[in-house]
């Protein structure tokens, strides 16, 4: 465990990263499951952005961020980009943290192989355009990319909570959101400007969109969905 914070060994999580991508054998490849974790262990603001882009298989598979149960750190990065930016980063979880994206266009950026990933009780805020941004990723049938306990809410109301793009051959598919809050006003809750598949959609809050999910494109095919148990409140459409 890499403890990060005024009382860790490290003082931010994009240190961690770094030493991580710099000391990758050391944790590569010892289990399936987590091989290293990168615990927040002070109750203090982040200003560096979490990035993770493996497509170089920098970076050891099985990284898991999180806080400590008793308390919530703040991520606020500067700069424009993303808060956090995952590309081909399969296997890795982030857990407890608010996001503060203010002044941002895109909150969370994940892109490529997202397989086993899962972010998990997060509060998101302040971006401008897209909470959750998928471009080509997802996760495999028994590993999908999973949000779950996630609360979006935007700067304004022009905005959309989580945004699927992509080409037909490479659209984002195999993934869950589950138990999440998507608050508007918004322009949409969920778009899927791509055809998809492999997607669950349960037991979210959908609060005062213009359209709750939006599914565009005359020529696209959505399959495999399963939309349940999930509130529409407020939606104009």
């Amino acid at each position: 465990t890499i403890k990060v914070g005024s009382v860790g060994d490290l003082a931010s999580i994009s240190e961690a990263l770094d030493y991580i991508r710099t000391n990758k054998d050391r944790y590569d490849g010892r289990v399936r499951g987590v091989n290293v974790r990168i615990e927040v262990t002070s109750q203090e603001t982040f200003t560096d952005s979490i990035v993770i882009d493996n497509s170089k298989g920098d970076y050891p598979t099985g990284i898991r961020i999180a806080t400590k149960p008793d308390l919530r750190a703040t991520l606020k990065p500067s700069g424009s980009g993303p808060a956090i930016r995952l590309i081909n980063a399969e296997h890795v979880e982030i857990e407890g943290l608010d996001v503060d994206a203010s002044g941002k266009d895109v909150a969370i950026e994940i892109g490529g192989e997202a397989t086993r990933t899962k972010l998990r009780k997060l509060t998101v805020s302040g971006h401008r355009s897209t909470g959750i941004l998928l471009h080509g990723s997802g996760g495999h049938s028994d590993d999908a990319l999973l949000f779950e306990e996630i609360d979006l809410k935007p700067a304004g109301g022009g905005a959309i909570g989580l945004h699927c793009t992509g080409a037909s051959d490479d659209a984002p598919g195999f993934f869950k959101m589950v138990n999440c809050r998507l608050l508007g006003p918004l322009k949409d809750a969920i778009y899927f400007e791509t055809e998809t598949g492999d997607v669950e959609l349960r037991e979210n809050i959908f609060d005062s969109p213009g359209i709750g999910i939006h599914f565009a494109g005359n020529a696209a095919i959505w399959s495999d969905f399963i939309i349940a148990n999930n509130t529409f409140y407020k939606c104009s459409q």
